[in-house]
């Protein structure tokens, strides 16, 4: 039995089961099931039972499998799903976290196929807002084509909170991460013939910062697997002690308001009881936080609209919030086992170069193996420019199991 017909022997097993398994799957016959080929894409339908909602204390356990429809999977794909997981939140917390997983399609190699967990770009905070919720614009956005035709498996989490239980603390890096790596624990420990124990991260923007902790922690969190690497485009970072010098005043860069309620809502997750930051908000404020935890991109630039910084604000931000801010969002700048590979739009308005200029000579004085690429003309949507650099940086990573 080749490995992709293993997993979905598995996938049916459970159905049959009652989630047995581990992997929770619609209660359609096997039999109708039974003969689908490997790899092909079917229309069924997640229905998992109240279990799969329900967090696990073991991370990195998958909790439900559904098959993409064929318009939903990349070009390449031989094994396209939807997946629920077992990762953490704040503090540790237990929480079931959405994704995707692909892999390419043609013969497994021996091992399984090296993997690529993708980290996303800003999409919102809402459930809606969850790419696996458009796998088709998640692929196009990630290239994930180009990676299964590379000879990757893709990964893909929604990051904790999006599609998923709870809310969804934006821009806190350890928690992002570990959601990344454990979409790859499940993977494997869902189908070890088809996804191997190599793997790498790759991440843009938000996912850029998610990778930049990936980085730092997979070592360690998840020592089963091998780790080889990190891709962080755009990745944000020192915003702490800019942000943290905003006042009532500000009416400076308004277009970066939708982005600070973001923030202001990570911070409002990720931060220590004693910390309230709901303290430091105006009621317009606090109104445009709240509505920016349920809200997508689109939806909250246009309710946003007319609003300056400063008035999103109450009184000064001061050094408690860069305490509280620095905790959830500050880029580690050493320490780092593995290569890194960071790459950089020179016309970058959302994440300028000089942010990441900074980053990149702090972990260059640190000692830390870097690659850092910069293109010129190039804006924030820096990963097709990227492409090729990224697939060069990673071949000979991944090349040997």
């Amino acid at each position: 039995m080749t490995p992709l017909r293993a997993a979905v022997a598995a996938a049916l097993a459970s159905a049959v089961l009652g989630c047995a398994t581990g992997v929770c799957v619609p209660s359609a016959s096997a039999a109708e099931r039974a003969g689908t080929p490997a790899g092909v894409a079917t229309a069924v339908q997640a229905a998992a039972p109240a279990a799969s909602t329900t967090a696990s204390t073991t991370t990195g356990r998958m909790h439900s499998f559904a098959f993409l429809p064929a318009a939903q999977r990349p070009q390449g794909a031989g094994l396209a799903a939807r997946v629920t997981y077992s990762s953490t939140t704040v503090d540790g917390a237990p929480a079931v976290v959405s994704g995707l997983i692909f892999a390419p399609s043609g013969t497994t190699p021996a091992g399984g196929w090296p993997v690529i967990s993708w980290a996303h770009g800003t999409t919102g905070l809402g459930d809606t807002c969850a790419p696996s919720g458009s796998p088709t614009l998640a692929a196009s956005y990630g290239r994930f084509s180009e990676l299964l035709r590379a000879g990757y498996a893709v990964v893909a989490t929604d990051y904790a909170g999006l599609g998923g239980p709870g809310l969804h603390p934006y821009l806190n890096g350890e928690v992002a991460a570990r959601g990344v790596i454990d979409i790859a624990r499940a993977a494997r420990a869902f189908s070890p013939g088809t996804f191997a124990a190599r793997w790498a991260v790759s991440g843009h923007s938000q996912g850029g910062h998610a990778a930049m902790f990936t980085g730092r922690l997979a070592p360690e969190y998840a020592p089963e697997l091998d780790f080889r690497g990190t891709v962080a485009l755009a990745p944000p970072s020192n915003l702490t002690p800019i942000i943290s010098r905003f006042d009532p005043q500000v009416t400076l860069v308004p277009q970066l308001v939708p982005l600070l309620t973001y923030i202001f809502a990570g911070v409002r997750v990720s931060a220590a009881p004693e910390f309230d930051m709901n303290a430091y908000l105006s009621p317009l404020g606090q109104e445009l936080v709240t509505a920016g935890e349920t809200l997508c991109n689109a939806q909250q630039w246009e309710r946003t609209q007319g609003v300056n910084i400063g008035e999103l604000l109450s009184r000064p931000l001061d050094d408690s919030f860069a305490a509280a801010m620095g905790a959830m969002f500050d880029v580690p700048t050493s320490g780092y086992q593995d290569p890194v590979f960071i790459g950089q739009g020179e016309d970058d308005q959302t994440v300028a170069q000089f942010m990441t200029n900074q980053l990149v000579g702090d972990l260059r004085e640190a000692g830390e193996e870097l690659t850092y690429t910069t293109y010129p003309g190039v804006a924030h949507d820096v990963v097709g420019p990227s492409l090729q650099d990224v697939l060069a940086f990673l071949r000979p990573l991944l090349a040997t199991p």
